[in-house]
């Protein structure tokens, strides 16, 4: 599709602001509504790329509208769209939004997991990947990003547990046996 080939050009010379306007004018006349949702949803992440939530949020809550049950909008809209804000309210509420149209709640809370780690609130992200391995127990990405979150807050005994469970879901990874080994090594209590 030309539109794609023209808004990967104007990305590559940094053309975001042209970019962002392409997108968004195509996607206004785009007869097949798939498609339009994912101009809508790229115009979307190009206005968040250049600092313009309003419009960000104005095409992706336009993409959610064409297909409420796709997790896409809802999510970008928490992580690019509210967290530069600050705004973790928003992106719970998004999210809920989201999770009530019957949108995936694994992917919605991925999405909120991106924003409180970008907004750097450390709880936020744990309960919002909590809610994320609850929905997938055997998603070996969220298993791994929550153990993650347990090395970081220094609480090793539950980084383990959540290492092992992932070198159980990918018995051949070897960042997880790593990483298991560090977190064991470093909850041991020597006396």
């Amino acid at each position: 599709n030309a539109v794609w080939a023209l808004s990967g050009l104007d990305w590559a010379l940094g053309r975001y602001h042209e970019q962002a306007r392409l997108l968004a004018s195509s996607a206004a006349s785009e007869p097949d509504p798939e498609l339009r949702e994912d101009l809508l949803i790229a115009a979307g992440e190009s206005y968040a790329h250049i600092d313009d939530p309003v419009q960000a949020e104005k095409e992706l809550r336009a993409a959610a509208k064409l297909d409420p049950t796709d997790y896409r909008p809802y999510a970008k809209l928490a992580s690019r769209g509210y967290a530069p804000r600050k705004d973790l309210a928003g992106a719970r509420a998004v999210v809920a939004e989201g999770i009530a149209a019957g949108a995936d709640p694994f992917e919605l809370f991925l999405g909120l997991a991106n924003a409180a780690h970008a907004i750097g609130n450390l709880d936020a992200e744990e309960a919002a990947l909590v809610r994320a391995v609850d929905a997938r127990p055997s998603d070996f990405v969220a298993v791994s990003r929550l153990a993650s979150v347990y090395m970081d807050a220094k609480r090793f005994d539950q980084a383990a547990l959540w290492w092992r469970r992932a070198a159980e879901i990918r018995p051949g990874s070897a960042e997880a046996f790593y990483q298991l080994g560090l977190a064991e090594e470093a909850a041991y209590q020597y006396y």
